[in-house]
């Protein structure tokens, strides 16, 4: 079964138009509610990536004892927590390593850790879609 996602146009700083590969994930929260996030597929990420608020609407709390890691990106540096949680994409559910930032200035990313390994990902950009597929 496919699962295909849109492009979606975006302006970038400089007013011009580009196309972003973007899937609309639903996340678990610790209340089982589900909460619905637009994250960009990133292909270059290794894990999933979520800011600080969208994280406490997954109810994670931030334990003062706790080990916060740097990752590096296109950005730079950031500090992160780490978390497993379970996400849902079409029917599919399945658990994912997430990349906490402890900042609100992150994109919403979906990295290759956990998920590219549950589907087969093909990025279509001539058409505009993006098609994930079970193995």
């Amino acid at each position: 079964m496919d699962i295909t996602f849109k492009y979606r146009s975006e302006r970038t700083r400089s007013g011009e138009f580009i196309r972003r590969p973007v899937a609309l994930v639903e996340f678990k929260s610790q209340k089982g509610e589900w909460i619905f996030q637009d994250l960009y597929i990133d292909s270059g990420a290794d894990v999933t990536l979520l800011p600080y608020s969208v994280g406490g609407l997954l109810g994670f709390k931030l334990d003062p004892q706790e080990k916060v890691e740097e990752i590096g990106g296109i950005a730079g540096k950031l500090s992160v927590a780490k978390r497993k949680t379970t996400v849902r994409i079409d029917n599919f559910e399945f658990e994912v390593e997430i990349a906490w930032a402890l900042t609100e200035n992150v994109l919403l990313l979906l990295g290759r850790l956990d998920v590219f390994d549950v589907f087969h990902i093909t990025f279509k950009q001539n058409e505009g879609v993006i098609i994930f597929q079970k193995p």
